[in-house]
């Protein structure tokens, strides 16, 4: 088990950003990347739940725009957004509140080296975004929940 344990720490060390370039797959690249940039437990839990699940399609979001920013591959979706695609979309089935998606967020944007004005920035947004687009359809607001 420990000699395991180091073979993924020596492994983590072989991948730095830029190697992620050199992964196939985008699925390989979002689990490497956790190996990479370390997020805490529960970002990559949640992550891992965005990109594992069998209800959701990930393939389907937009992965946002913070691809550019982090020097993560273009034309791969960033983990921390497709994420939180995921728990949005998991707030709307009432499985999850969309504050706690946008907390999360933030926690996953700065693990992955998004500065911390960009991902205060982006956090205001995507909160602003979701409070306006949730009482706009008529649903209380994450607050109120």
């Amino acid at each position: 088990m420990k000699r395991e344990a180091n073979q993924r720490d020596i492994d983590a060390r072989r991948i730095d950003a830029n190697g992620l370039n050199f992964i196939t797959g985008e699925y390989d690249r979002a689990m490497a990347s956790l190996l990479v940039y370390a997020p805490p437990s529960d970002v990559a839990e949640a992550i891992i739940a965005a990109y594992d699940s069998t209800e959701w399609r990930w393939q389907d979001c937009d992965g946002c725009t913070g691809v550019s920013e982090c020097h993560f591959p273009k034309g791969v979706r960033f983990p921390p957004c497709v994420m939180h695609d995921y728990l949005c979309w998991m707030a709307r089935k009432g499985l999850a509140t969309r504050a706690y998606a946008d907390n999360l967020f933030f926690r996953a944007m700065r693990a992955y080296g998004v500065s911390w004005p960009r991902a205060a920035w982006r956090w205001a947004a995507v909160r602003l975004w979701g409070m306006a687009t949730a009482n706009a359809k008529g649903q209380p607001s994450a607050e109120r929940r």
